[in-house]
């Protein structure tokens, strides 16, 4: 499920849905020339899945629509954060790039809104960086580096603050995939030409501190277990990326790109060597 990159492609370095029943988190996608995964967070319900026909669909705004004022319960802040985690997501069901990058685009601006109102707060910061990983993959590899930094240097600060936070420890984690899975030429100009300070201190190792930190904090999220089974898989671990994909099948809390995931996860089973 990891692609493989081209000199010029850098993939985009992420974002996610809802989950439990008390706490419904969502995280978000993290675009890919293969599938699209997700991952992040959010202390409320999320909209119900939307049936498998709607995935794909190049107008989703039925099954996701845009509120039109926050509602007097919620302060702005979380209201903008609402609003940029439903752009994500109709992103993701949209099959026209040019209306999925404006979609993120959005989604973007409203989470620095949000941060801009509420600086402390750790939800705003995750949707700003869930939104500019999604935008990352709309350009170039000084634009998806410059992206990526950012999104470093957002989960840095999510995790300074919180450490267990597991949307913080997802971020990385995903960080960590996608370098992992760059070509050699394309890291060595990334590391050493442009000085990327993430591409030169990731590694499968630390992909895997991280998202077993995450699958810890938030057992029931399907893209933490998702992400822990893609970097089994990259190390040689078939069997622990077959228990990781069963337990998203079996014990994870659905969210509205739930066929997405599920899509996903059966491509890494797929690719996998039968277990015995």
């Amino acid at each position: 499920m990891r692609p493989r990159f081209t000199l010029l492609v850098l993939t985009a370095l992420l974002a996610a849905t809802p989950r439990s029943a008390a706490a419904q988190h969502v995280r978000v996608p993290v675009v890919e020339p293969e599938i699209v995964a997700l991952g992040a967070s959010h202390k409320h319900a999320g909209p119900a899945s939307p049936a498998p026909a709607v995935v794909g669909r190049s107008d989703p705004a039925v099954a996701l629509p845009r509120a039109t004022a926050p509602l007097p319960s919620r302060s702005l802040t979380v209201y903008l954060c609402d609003e940029a985690r439903a752009a994500i997501m109709r992103g993701m069901l949209m099959k026209d790039d040019g209306a999925r990058e404006r979609s993120y685009a959005s989604a973007e601006t409203d989470a620095r809104r949000a941060l801009a109102l509420d600086s402390a707060s750790l939800d705003a910061r995750y949707w700003l960086a869930a939104a500019e990983g999604m935008r990352a993959g709309f350009g170039g590899l000084r634009h998806r580096l410059r992206l990526g930094e950012d999104v470093y240097h957002l989960a840095q600060s999510i995790l300074e603050v919180d450490p267990d936070n597991a949307d913080g420890h997802y971020l990385m984690g995903r960080l960590n995939i996608e370098i992992m899975t760059l070509n050699a030429v394309a890291r060595f100009i990334a590391g050493h030409l442009l000085g990327a300070e993430l591409i030169r201190q990731a590694s499968w190792e630390q992909a895997e501190r991280n998202l077993l930190a995450a699958v810890h904090a938030d057992p029931r999220n399907a893209m933490d277990r998702l992400a822990l089974a893609r970097v089994y898989a990259a190390t040689g671990r078939d069997a622990q990326s077959q228990a990781q994909i069963q337990t998203l099948f079996d014990a994870t809390d659905p969210t509205p790109i739930t066929p997405l995931v599920e899509a996903q996860a059966r491509a890494l089973l797929h690719s996998l060597r039968p277990a015995g």
